[in-house]
């Protein structure tokens, strides 16, 4: 195995320049620790230094395919340099961010990182030993890679390797060292190059179409609010009404809608090149589709395919149209078409992920430090939805959870005015909508000191989150990953103790396809967004869960969020 070690700007001043924060090792004398413990693993490394912003650009561009992994400390370009993160993100070289200090408790401008969205890990505050923990990072993710886990096909990884690299040492942190990044210098980073709606349009529009190939078929009718949403890639048109039907042929597309909405769809498809047809002529939905649907075929007789969620009433609509229909109508039913399309997410949809996911951050390292004993649980929940509204946040993914105590032992509690008290836990479930598409995330925190037990439980949830984390590739089945995370949990003494799915797809829905759960046998594939949320729920004493939401990529599972995964106290 090869790594690069890469070091920033003013790095070659170590020893001189403020020893008492960056130590008083010498650059050639980290190089050479870095060098003497990678030989003891077996790993090969190449180090270079450089104050130019060029000249690390080529050397990361150089790396791909030449190198394993990369140890890179940023240094000042931590902060601001796009170029660097975009040379990182389209190496595909599993990339490290170290830094010798804890850049999250120095001045404020340090604290962000624009690097370590594109990056496996992020470690810092431990100075030279950093480097080390890097190295082993990437040298046990390429043996999990390579297969070389344990006899049980387990990743050779202690549960703590990668998400220790997360923060400091120690088992818990106190409110104030949750990271506080502002959502919405990150929002305007990940959106900053989304696909203009007009080719995101044409993808999918063609996907639908190479769908009614397969299954001969002459067009397609989409009744559900998402998925015409999701196909006509409009923005700014479509609220929780259903109220709207689009037809999907070979030759184009066509909305139907009424004067509500009308203006603002014209407005979205010519914003879209024109791709989609609209029309708010005053008849039903089901005879707007089939009229078109029949003059775009010259009167030869129809195929037809629909959704199999559709409402009663919607159904007893087309068979009516169709009945009297210009021309021969076949319905046909199908089951999670557009939903199975919209499972894997391209990079705009990501994007817009990412940017929604900026929103909860925030919002979690607000909340530990609003939250004080004694107050309720709708208390914390409306500061939070209030936060996240005012924060960059379009809407709520969904009514946040917010259980303290026993109510945790339920996962999807409703928040009250049971209050916080010492020695309780507190199971927060939260996301925010924004650009049209949901983030999804769920921490536990602890009220004063954990008991011994409590500690112990989290302990295992984390160990359990983690290790799917770290497992997660594209070909694994949803039965897989679920299975993975019951066995910690029984393995650590908390077994039969979860009762719901590991996780779930979320998308322009909190919850789409594809899912982690003992009823999916399918592979997961590359593209898809997954939630992994494992859960000890003990009734009548407490409930803790852990998630995170991230992309399947051919390189493992890539976390949305940079909220830590260590204990928080208050």
């Amino acid at each position: 195995m090869r790594i690069l070690v890469l070091n920033g700007p003013n790095m070659n001043m170590l020893g001189v320049r403020e020893p008492e924060v960056y130590g008083s090792q010498t650059l050639g004398e980290l190089e050479r620790a870095v060098a003497d413990h990678a030989a003891s693993k077996g790993v090969e490394v190449e180090c270079f230094q450089s104050n130019s912003e060029s000249a690390l650009i080529e050397r990361i561009q150089e790396a791909r395919g030449s190198f394993d992994g990369i140890v890179y400390n940023p240094a000042a370009h931590t902060h601001y340099s796009i170029a660097l993160r975009d040379a990182v993100a389209a190496s595909g070289v599993a990339t490290v961010e170290v830094h010798l200090s804890d850049i999250a408790q120095r001045e404020g401008f340090r604290a962000h990182s624009v690097i370590e969205p594109v990056c496996i890990a992020q470690i810092k505050g431990r100075g030279v030993r950093g480097y080390l923990d890097a190295v082993d990072l990437l040298s046990q993710r390429a043996d999990r890679q390579a297969g070389r886990g344990d006899a049980a096909g387990n990743p050779s990884a202690n549960c703590e390797d990668e998400a220790s690299a997360q923060a400091l040492p120690g088992r818990a942190l106190a409110p104030r060292d949750v990271e506080a990044a502002d959502p919405f210098e990150r929002q305007a980073l990940e959106v900053r190059s989304l696909p203009g709606a007009g080719e995101s349009a044409a993808r999918r529009l063609r996907l639908v179409g190479d769908f009614l190939q397969e299954q001969g078929l002459d067009a397609f009718c989409a009744l559900g609010t998402s998925d015409i949403a999701w196909a006509t890639a409009f923005e700014n048109v479509f609220d929780d009404e259903r109220a709207h039907a689009l037809l999907v042929t070979q030759d184009g597309a066509l909305l139907h809608t009424d004067s509500r909405y009308s203006h603002a769809a014209r407005q979205a498809s010519d914003a879209a090149g024109g791709l989609v047809a609209v029309s708010d002529e005053r008849v039903s939905h089901a005879r707007a589709v089939i009229d078109a649907a029949c003059d775009r075929l010259g009167g030869r007789p129809l195929a037809l395919g629909f959704e199999d969620d559709v409402l009663l009433k919607e159904w007893r609509a087309l068979v009516s149209a169709a009945e009297g229909a210009p021309c021969g109508v076949s319905l046909q039913e199908t089951s999670g078409a557009l939903i199975g399309l919209r499972a894997v997410k391209d990079p705009g949809e990501i994007a817009r992920l990412r940017a929604a996911q900026a929103v909860t951050d925030a919002a979690f390292a607000h909340i530990v430090r609003f939250m004080k004993p004694g107050m309720t649980e709708r208390e914390v929940q409306i500061e939070l939805e209030d936060y996240m509204t005012r924060h960059g946040a379009r809407g709520l993914a969904f009514s946040s959870i917010v259980a303290t105590g026993a109510n945790g032992a339920s996962p999807h509690a409703i928040p009250g005015d049971t209050r916080l008290e010492a020695g309780q836990c507190v199971v927060m479930d939260f996301g925010a909508r924004a650009y049209g598409y949901c983030s999804d995330m769920t921490r536990t925190v602890f009220i004063g000191e954990p008991s011994r037990r409590l500690a112990e439980a989290y302990e295992v949830l984390r160990c359990a989150n983690e290790t799917v984390g770290a497992t997660l590739m594209p070909g694994m089945t949803g039965r897989e990953a679920h299975e993975m995370a019951e066995k910690v949990l029984a393995d650590g003494g908390f077994g039969g103790l979860m009762g719901h799915g590991l996780g779930h797809g979320v998308g322009i829905d909190i919850h789409e396809q594809p899912t982690l759960s003992p009823r999916n046998d399918r592979p997961l594939p590359a593209g898809c967004v997954v939630t992994v949320e494992p859960g000890i729920y003990v009734p009548g004493e407490f409930g803790m869960r852990l998630e995170d939401c991230g992309v399947l990529t051919d390189e493992g599972y890539k976390v949305f969020g940079t909220s830590p995964h260590e204990m928080v106290i208050i």
